[in-house]
């Protein structure tokens, strides 16, 4: 999904002009950017706009950068909130991090082109927020069949898990950010290695938001049937991103083991191969939670004759043969709170793409789901 990235309005915040005008100057025709010398100024233009994104100065007389996104807060609370700061006020800026009030920081000086990144994901998480928001109010408005509340049941599932994995990513980065500017006058090495981290979590970030789109598109209605076939995916490295956006969201002590056999391909939509891992993982991983730290999750990856294959196993309670025969089966749950249609798209998803999921399951025991693709070879 192409996001017009001028259809969501930006407001830069700054007391000294030559800044304002430089930076509308500099990215006036890639984004929509309003200016403001003030936060009293800025304040007054909310009032009268909807900005997607607020992009501020710290350091400014009368009401700070972080006052001004406070109150941001609480006067337009879907605005992003950005703050560019010196690098003897970063204090500051990583404690508005810290309580929530800014999703990022950029510390002065800083180059055009990280700030074009910076603004780009910030559009990327509203557009994203826009897309569920207005896919909700559509099922809402459709009724109260059995299928719409089907389709809003599964929405808020999907959707929950990768909104909460954005989530979760964009706190880890800024707390690797903030790691970062304490060691990098001290320790160089350390902080290259933190910026391979925040280059992970960036393209980990990524890939969620296209499924968030990709999702949006598809409960949608709008996927194309001329559309054409995906581009062969290595599984090894689908599994990899899966597994990090899904730890965040297991209870605390669940031991995650990957086992690489290979690095099989598919053709299969990565948005969709993405779902089908995430299902597969916090699935597992809500099957050990009573285990405490003991609790175990292998993913492994192989090939299978012509197959490849993606085997989820835990040791978690297993499942008598009346529960093996209806798991996939919409609304079917045996776990207190559980809306039962994780797995039930997950096999749709998986009939769609020609595979098929095989379960072995012993009560006491654990379970194994083991996802079969064609496989591709180049």
């Amino acid at each position: 999904m192409t996001v017009e990235y001028r259809s969501f309005p930006v407001l830069y915040v700054d007391d000294e002009r030559p800044n304002l005008i430089a930076l509308q100057y500099a990215f006036g025709e890639m984004f929509d950017i309003s200016i403001a010398s003030s936060g009293e100024e800025a304040l007054e233009m909310l009032k009268e706009r909807d900005f997607a994104v607020l992009l501020t100065d710290q350091r400014m007389p009368g009401m700070t950068g972080a006052e001004l996104c406070e109150k941001v807060r609480y006067v337009s609370p879907e605005t992003v909130r950005i703050i560019i700061t010196a690098y003897a006020d970063i204090h500051s800026a990583i404690d508005a991090v810290n309580r929530g009030q800014v999703m990022h920081y950029l510390a002065k000086p800083f180059k055009n082109e990280e700030l074009e990144d910076v603004l780009r994901a910030a559009i990327d998480y509203v557009h994203a927020q826009v897309t569920i928001r207005d896919l909700k109010l559509r099922i809402l408005r459709g009724g109260s069949s059995t299928t719409a509340r089907a389709v809003q049941s599964q929405i808020s599932h999907e959707m929950r898990n990768y909104l909460t994995a954005v989530g979760n990513l964009i706190e880890y980065m800024g707390d690797v950010i903030s790691s970062a500017q304490k060691h990098i006058k001290t320790d160089p090495l350390h902080v290259s290695d933190l910026l391979v981290e925040l280059a992970d979590s960036h393209a980990d970030a990524k890939v969620a938001v296209s499924t968030l789109f990709s999702l949006a598109e598809r409960l949608r209605g709008d996927e194309a049937t001329s559309a054409p076939p995906p581009a062969p995916c290595d599984l090894s490295r689908f599994v990899d991103t899966s597994v990090r956006l899904a730890r965040s969201q297991l209870v605390p002590g669940v031991q995650i083991k990957v086992v690489l056999e290979g690095s099989p391909l598919v053709t299969v939509d990565p948005a969709a191969l993405g779902q089908i891992l995430m299902n597969l993982i916090l699935n597992a991983g809500q099957a050990v939670t009573d285990r405490g730290d003991e609790g175990r999750v292998t993913i492994r990856v192989t090939s299978i004759g012509e197959k490849a294959a993606i085997r989820v196993s835990d040791n978690g309670l297993g499942m008598t043969d009346e529960v093996k025969e209806r798991i996939f089966d919409p609304y079917f749950t045996t776990r207190p709170g559980g809306r039962g249609h994780g797995l039930a798209v997950t096999k749709q998803l998986v009939d769609t793409y020609g595979g098929r999921i095989e379960v072995e399951s012993e009560a006491g025991a654990g379970t194994s789901l083991t996802v079969l693709f064609p496989l591709t070879r180049l």
